[in-house]
């Protein structure tokens, strides 16, 4: 059947001229693709955010990101559509330094963790009898959790390429020695793996890799980007530069050098690859340097780069961008981090890495059941509790999607041996240097058990074994425990007008005894326990008159009521919350006991921050005894911890109060001025014919600087010269370092 030349004349026109509308209109809405390239630096590389913001505020359209270690975080909160703006404000309001560690807040600490806080430098892990050595300084608690919670919207995309905007970051497998480019699987992971700097941070487990910060092969990749289908390539590089050869002079700076060189090479390739490279001006600013002065300054840095570089930007925008359908540039995805979108819900939970800590504890835990709506934020506070009990190096997690609007929790999780080694270091001007070794070990032979022993030597000699029943979990509300152990602790005896040392001696005690805790929540616990102490104390100078230094050789059976209050935020410099320590002490020799008396002490601390940098201290001390109390059981002040102005010890009695304040300033960070004054009364000492109860006074000033190994603290004092004279003064001067223990 032939066809109509009349119908077929006009539809083959309608079809000719379908076809170039339809080709126009591809042609209108096709337009060269834009990369955005961010570079790898630390925390120079907060000053990303200033690009991000002007790219923002240009409608500048964005295709593909791609970044390595700090700006692979930043590119992967813009690709999932946090504005510029919002990840500066982000970056601003984070604590970098408290981030970058592992230690959970104080105040979320159980009381059995707090109890060993601030003693040890030094903590391993012992398995099969061997140390564990960490393969990081930091494993990355805090910021894998800081990762899932920002990029918990979109933690269930497999495939970077379904993010809003396209994204892939860089890292290097530790055991090939390949740099590999991540654009699937976790995205609070990969982040955390581009910014594993080697030593610092542990390494990653993705499958059979050990992934490390893709810096040291590639920290400007912008040729991954080209690779992506990028047509323009904008990129900013905040890499430290190479330093010139009179800045070489050292250690570190050579090794900050080797660093840099490794990839220096591909770097300059790699930014002839941009249509724009920024720079930002940051001399003087190291890839460390994340306190809020510094972050605060390197972010003004970006902000002025971007602004510098404005005209070309516009330029870039005018010449690809401008003419192109609206819906063509993807300027809406900025606020897809916080679209209304309907609720998510758990199917499950996995857990993969435990050996000694059960799966049901674990879950049981976190109080997560399939069905329930999946909130961030609960989920990290869960695990930030589950974290503070001490049984695990690392808890992180990824999100699986099931099905719609369904997920699953992948729980993974790095367990800490059983075993613990723990040393310390500590020096002061009178028992000079002090160390202590401790070893622990949890839940063995079963369940709930912790066991603990402790050495002090050199200085002094103290021993301590312990072995209680906290659980598990460590809330069981009464917790048994038994405890012996051996003290030889030196003791200076001052005269009580000329403040001069007339006789040493050492507290040398054995002692044993058991006893029950009432735990009170995670803030403190009162003890109570029955204990015998062997007493053989005499003074180290021979020939001394033993009518005026006399030796005792008692046993002691009595009952301790212990109460501690712990709520301070911080051991080495504490800013706010109080510790209150109190006992009650009674001894009779309806149970054996050799003497007769009973004895009350209690102290306490209160600390109050009035602004970031001024901290005010309040401290109390009193005791009592009634009975008999024997001299070997008076309360020893004196020193910069207890009494300043005085002797280590100086300040010797079976009744003494005194009340002390300190004002804290911070110069900078990890350097301290304190000024501190205190005053005591000094009570009536029949032994020593002293019938009027005397003030006793001190003030001074100190130095304090913090170090990788603990505090540093010099004093410059002026207190009462004797424990008599109120109106003779003396300066004494004190040096400390390392941990209290």
């Amino acid at each position: 059947m032939r066809l109509n030349r009349k119908i077929l004349f006009p539809f083959l026109i309608f079809i000719i001229l379908i076809s170039i509308q339809l080709k126009a209109a591809d042609s209108l809405q096709t337009r060269p693709k834009i990369g955005l390239v961010l570079s790898g630096g630390g925390a120079r590389g907060l000053a990303h955010t200033g690009v991000l913001k002007m790219i923002d505020s240009l409608q500048i359209p964005i295709d593909y990101i791609v970044g390595t270690s700090m700006g692979g975080i930043m590119g992967a909160l813009y690709s999932i559509g946090y504005s510029g703006e919002e990840i500066e404000q982000m970056a601003l309001g984070v604590d970098w330094n408290e981030m970058l560690t592992d230690r959970p807040a104080r105040r979320e600490l159980p009381y059995l963790q707090k109890k060993d806080d601030g003693r040890f430098q030094l903590e391993l892990g012992i398995r099969n009898l061997t140390p564990v050595i960490p393969s990081g300084l930091i494993e990355g608690q805090k910021i894998s959790l800081l990762f899932s919670n920002l990029t918990s919207r979109h933690c269930a995309v497999n495939h970077f390429s379904q993010l809003p905007i396209p994204y892939k970051c860089i890292a290097i497998d530790m055991v090939s020695g390949k740099e590999v480019v991540l654009d699937h699987g976790s995205l609070p992971k990969a982040m955390r793996a581009t910014m594993s700097i080697p030593t610092v941070f542990s390494p990653v487990e993705w499958g059979d890799s050990l992934l490390v910060d893709g810096g040291i092969l590639n920290n400007f990749p912008a040729d991954i980007i080209s690779e992506m289908g990028a047509d323009i390539i904008i990129g900013v590089n905040v890499g430290t530069p190479l330093k010139k050869k009179g800045e070489l002079a050292g250690l570190i700076a050579l090794l900050e050098q080797t660093l840099v060189i490794t990839d220096f090479y591909r770097q300059q390739e790699n930014q002839k690859l941009c249509e724009l490279v920024i720079t930002p001006e940051l001399e003087g600013f190291g890839t460390g340097n994340f306190d809020k002065k510094s972050v605060r300054r390197i972010i003004r840095q970006g902000n002025k780069a971007a602004r510098q570089n404005k005209s070309r930007l516009q330029e870039i925008k005018n010449r690809y961008a401008d003419g192109f359908k609206k819906d063509s540039v993807k300027i809406d995805s900025k606020s897809s981090h916080s679209d209304t979108r309907q609720e998510k819900i758990i199917f499950g939970l996995t857990v993969s890495g435990n050996e000694n800590i059960p799966f049901m504890f674990i879950h049981n835990h976190l109080g997560i059941e399939p069905g329930m709506p999946f909130e961030a934020e609960y989920l990290n506070k869960r695990i930030d509790e589950l974290y503070a009990l001490g049984y695990f190096d690392l808890i992180a997690y990824d999100i699986e999607a099931v099905r719609e609007n369904y997920i699953r929790i992948n729980l993974y999780v790095k367990e800490k041996p059983i075993r613990k080694f723990r040393l310390g270091l500590r020096y002061d001007d009178f028992y000079k240097l002090v160390g202590i070794w401790g070893i622990q070990i949890n839940n063995f032979p079963f369940s709930g058990i912790w066991a603990e022993s402790t050495l002090q030597f050199a200085g002094k000699i103290k021993y301590d074994y312990r072995i209680s029943y906290p659980s598990r979990t460590l809330n069981l509300p009464l917790i048994p425990y038994v405890r012996a152990g051996y003290r030889q602790i030196p003791l200076e005896i001052y005269h009580p007008k000329s403040g001069a040392a007339i006789a040493r001696y050492d507290d040398r005690a054995w002692y044993a005894g058991a006893g029950i805790g009432l735990r009170l929540g995670s803030f403190g616990i009162i003890d109570t326990e029955y204990s015998h102490e062997y007493i053989n104390i005499k003074p180290n100078y021979a020939g001394l008159d033993p009518n005026l230094y006399p030796s005792w050789k008692d046993e002691l059976r009595k009952i301790d009521v212990n109460f501690i209050f712990d709520m301070l935020d911080d051991v080495i410099i504490p800013r706010r919350g109080m510790k209150l320590i109190s006992s009650y002490t009674v001894s009779t020799k309806s149970f054996g006991s050799a003497v007769n008396y009973q004895q009350v002490q209690i102290q306490a601390d209160l600390y109050k921050e009035i602004s970031r940098r001024h901290v005010v201290r309040l401290n109390g001390f009193y005791t009592t005894f009634a009975d008999d109390l024997p001299v070997y059981k008076s309360v020893i002040a004196g020193g910069p911890d207890t009494f300043i102005g005085m002797h280590y010890g100086q300040a010797e009695a079976r009744k003494l109060y005194y009340g002390r304040i300190d004002y804290r300033y911070e110069y900078k960070r990890d350097i301290f001025f304190k000024i501190m004054a205190n005053a005591g009364m000094y009570p009536k000492n029949p032994a020593w014919e002293l019938f009027d109860d005397k003030l006793i006074y001190g003030y001074g000033f100190s130095l304090k600087l913090i170090s990788i190994i603990g505090p540093f603290e010099l004093f410059l004092t002026r207190g009462s010269r004797s424990i008599i004279s109120n109106t003779d003064f003396a300066v004494r001067i004190y040096f400390k370092a390392g941990y209290y223990f």
